[in-house]
C-alpha cells in the first residue's frame, strides 16, 4: 500500500461498498443555470465562497461559463445582474425579440436595475409563486434531478482517481461540466417545459 493512499474497509462479501468523501468542509459553490423550452441551455454561472473571482476559477469547466464570487456563495444583487448581462448576450434577445424568462421570488429578482435593464433589453419575467418550483420549474422538475445523479457519478469517479487528495471548490465546475453532458440534454430540457404544461392543462379540465 503506498503511503497516504485513502482505502474504504467493508465486510467480507459485501456487494455495496461505500465511496471515499472528500472536500474543504463548509466551502460550497452555487450553480445558476437557464434553459430553454428548444432544449438548449446557457453556460452556467458559477458563485464562488471568496471575495473576489478569479478567471482561473472556472478555466476546466463548461465552455464559455462564467464566474463571480461572494462572501456568501449566494446570488446577490449585483451578481444576478452580471447573470442577467451574460444571459442577454447569450440569447442575443432585444425589445422585438424578446424572451420569456420563468424564476422565482428571490428579491435579486426584482432588484431595480434587473427590472430597468430586462424592460431596455426584451426580457419579460414570470415569476412562479413560494415553494412550487417543485411542480411549475422545468429546470427541477426534468433537469436537476438527473443533474445530481451525474454530478455524484462524476464526483465519485474523482475521487477513486484522486485516492488521497481533498476535493477542492476549484475541481467543482469540471465535475459540473461532467454532469451537464449527461444531464442537460435536449431531450430532458424539453421534457420539462412539456410536464408543466400538462399540469396546466390537466387543471384546467379539472
Amino acid at each position: 500500500m503506498h503511503k497516504g493512499a485513502a482505502v474504504v474497509v467493508t465486510e467480507m462479501g459485501k456487494k455495496q461498498v461505500g465511496t471515499i468523501a472528500s472536500a474543504e468542509r463548509g466551502k460550497l459553490v452555487t450553480v445558476v443555470d437557464t434553459v430553454s423550452v428548444i432544449g438548449s441551455a446557457v453556460p452556467p454561472l458559477f458563485i464562488f465562497p471568496k471575495v473576489h473571482q478569479k478567471s482561473h476559477f472556472v478555466r476546466v469547466g463548461p465552455t464559455q461559463c462564467i464566474c463571480r464570487a461572494t462572501r456568501s456563495r449566494w446570488i446577490n444583487d449585483e451578481t444576478f445582474v452580471d447573470y442577467l448581462d451574460h444571459v442577454i448576450k447569450d440569447t442575443r434577445c432585444t425589445p422585438y425579440k424578446q424572451i420569456l424568462r420563468i424564476l422565482d421570488n428571490h428579491e435579486s429578482h426584482i432588484f431595480l436595475k434587473v427590472v430597468d435593464i430586462a424592460r431596455s433589453k426584451g426580457v419579460v419575467f414570470l415569476t412562479i409563486p413560494p415553494k412550487t418550483s417543485h411542480r411549475l420549474q422545468p429546470l427541477v422538475r426534468s433537469v436537476y434531478g438527473s443533474f445530481k445523479t451525474t454530478y455524484n457519478r462524476a464526483m465519485g469517479g474523482w475521487l477513486r482517481s484522486n485516492q488521497g487528495k481533498r476535493l477542492t471548490i476549484y475541481e467543482k465546475p469540471a465535475l459540473v461540466k461532467q454532469a451537464q453532458m449527461m444531464a442537460m440534454t435536449p431531450r430532458n430540457i424539453s421534457s420539462g417545459f412539456e410536464a408543466k404544461v400538462n399540469i396546466r392543462t390537466k387543471r384546467h379540465l379539472q
